[in-house]
């Protein structure tokens, strides 16, 4: 699979959400205070005074702790620590105005530009038996939650949730998440999704504008594909094409536009493809298959928003779909 670059790290906790990380990770000792909380221009002078604090300079085990508080305040005896997600009543994806049980568990957090954390969680089905709906054609769904900082120091509160906004990927799940926020304080979540079918894997962008506790689905843009799992030696079409992304500021519009860098390996059999003559038995000729030729192919590919979807804008996406 392409490696996507990363873009747009995460920017710096406020005072309150490092108050929190400290207490709940163990950093340093917080007690409560009994004085009224700070105006606004006292607690801008107070956040520019203390050590920075980044949720990309957290270790593995650091990001696990915080992640485990954030799924206990939103699901309290809900949350299984052991199985690191929560059984839960969500609203049901094909019937909006109902509610179903599903396995949900969380993928990554990240911090918005207005400093709240977004936490990014996959849900599955869950049968009347108990069991988990797994299967081929079944997608993850994708759920966001917004926390913020609570009363008390090393607490905190669910601001907004978003249930089940899109049916991603396949196996029940949908593949890594990423934020990527620009110098006007957008914020851009983009989700891998695909699967594999009969040997032939495709993969997709899925981009979400993540704004005011909000999250609007920008369409998909097709990104990988191969057909290695299909492809033996009779096979007159193999491929392997990627492509890598990243923002680039808009030709028009606010959002920014999605430039591809395509690039991979295209085979084909030659027009003649009867191969060459070996002896058969009794004098009969066997021909043997031909060999296909290999190209390397290169393209780029220019989205840009329009009518609220990524649209192409410029270039060809070559990535085949299936």
């Amino acid at each position: 699979m392409p490696t996507i670059p990363t873009l747009g790290h995460n920017k710096h906790l406020n005072l309150k959400f490092i108050s929190c990380l400290s207490v709940a990770l163990g950093l340093c000792a917080c007690q409560p205070s009994a004085s009224p909380p700070p105006n606004a221009s006292s607690t801008a002078s107070a956040t520019n005074a203390l050590p920075s604090v980044s949720l990309e300079k957290m270790s593995k085990a650091e990001r696990d702790t915080l992640i485990a508080q954030l799924m206990r305040t939103a699901f309290a005896e809900k949350y299984n620590p052991k199985l690191g997600g929560a059984r839960v009543d969500l609203r049901n994806h094909e019937e909006g105005s109902a509610r179903s049980l599903y396995e949900l568990s969380p993928t990554d957090i990240f911090l918005l530009p207005d400093q709240q954390i977004l936490l990014v969680a996959n849900a599955q089905g869950v049968e009347d038996n108990g069991e988990i709906v797994v299967s081929h054609a079944s997608s993850g769904l994708l759920n966001l939650l917004w926390f913020g900082a609570g009363e008390k120091p090393g607490t905190w509160k669910v601001n907004k949730r978003a249930e089940n906004i899109a049916m991603l990927g396949s196996h029940g799940m949908f593949g890594r998440a990423q934020l990527s926020t620009f110098a006007d304080k957008q914020s851009m979540l983009t989700v891998e999704s695909g699967g594999t079918w009969q040997g032939y894997t495709v993969s997709q962008l899925n981009l979400f504008h993540i704004t005011n506790q909000a999250a609007q689905g920008l369409g998909s843009v097709l990104i990988h594909s191969d057909s290695e799992g299909g492809c033996v030696e009779e096979t007159e079409h193999c491929w392997n094409i990627s492509a890598a992304w990243k923002f680039v500021p808009s030709q028009a519009g606010n959002l920014p536009d999605l430039q591809l860098t395509i690039s991979g390996v295209d085979e084909n059999m030659p027009e003649d493809s009867t191969g060459g003559a070996t002896g058969g038995p009794a004098g009969r000729e066997e021909r043997q298959p031909a060999t296909r030729l290999s190209q390397n192919v290169t393209g780029s590919a220019r989205y840009g928003v329009k009518d609220g979807k990524y649209v192409l804008i410029q270039g060809e996406n070559i990535v085949p779909s299936l």
